[in-house]
């Protein structure tokens, strides 16, 4: 798994043949597919390890934080930490994983989904503990597909706009305060993922940091 981790999201999962990760590892062509059946499989396995560290890095963050502002930037405040202790490569193991597999197997999108769908509760959540907004109270559990983020599709599939939102509030008649809140934010982050291919990468997030709370203090102060 390690070898696999290495491997795939720096070099890329399409380029990086399963025949360089097994004699990275040692090891034998049964082992691989007796353990994870193919190598979309190993994709898979590899990407749901690194989930459980991001949400714990996440969790770590959040409970560190004092008040709702500071647990909407505790995001950022885990890409850091994830950063500079898990993550070794330029850019996000998930929205590359995306990108590169155009079909991908039920079981790999599954994983995908999972942390894309991790990213827009938790973000609709920190919203609506900002904007004062019951769970529940538009209908709708999900962030707009403003930004499809992390899996659905990769960062930069959208236009870097939040979809018909204004700092103000949501489009008239397209949703609540706090689902414009959390779709912008999650265009923060995924533009946070992007300029990680341009900036280092201290840089690349305290500017998206800088532009998540210029976003949240325009909703707080409208």
């Amino acid at each position: 798994m390690d070898s696999a981790d290495a491997l795939l999201f720096i070099h890329g999962v399409i380029s990086t043949p399963v025949d360089r990760i097994l004699k990275d590892a040692q090891a034998s062509p049964p082992s691989l597919y007796s353990h994870f059946g193919s190598k979309e499989g190993l994709i898979a396995a590899a990407l749901r390890r690194r989930l459980h560290i991001w949400t714990g890095v996440w969790d770590a963050e959040i409970a560190a934080a004092d008040c709702p502002k500071d647990r909407a930037l505790a995001l950022w405040d885990a890409l850091t930490t994830y950063q500079g202790e898990h993550m070794t490569e330029r850019w996000c193991a998930f929205s590359g994983t995306a990108a590169a597999i155009e079909h991908p197997s039920a079981q790999l999108q599954a994983v995908l989904d999972e942390e894309t769908q991790l990213l827009r509760t938790r973000l609709l959540a920190a919203a609506r503990e900002i904007t004062g907004e019951p769970a529940g109270s538009e209908g709708a559990e999900e962030v707009s597909g403003a930004s499809s983020a992390q899996a659905g599709g990769a960062p930069g599939s959208g236009d870097g706009q939040v979809s018909g939102a204004s700092a103000g509030g949501g489009a008239a008649g397209s949703g609540s305060r706090a689902e414009a809140l959390a779709s912008a934010l999650m265009v923060a982050y995924t533009g946070t993922m992007s300029l990680m291919l341009r900036e280092d990468y201290p840089t690349a997030i305290a500017e998206g940091r800088a532009s998540a709370e210029a976003l949240i203090d325009a909703f707080t102060a409208a």
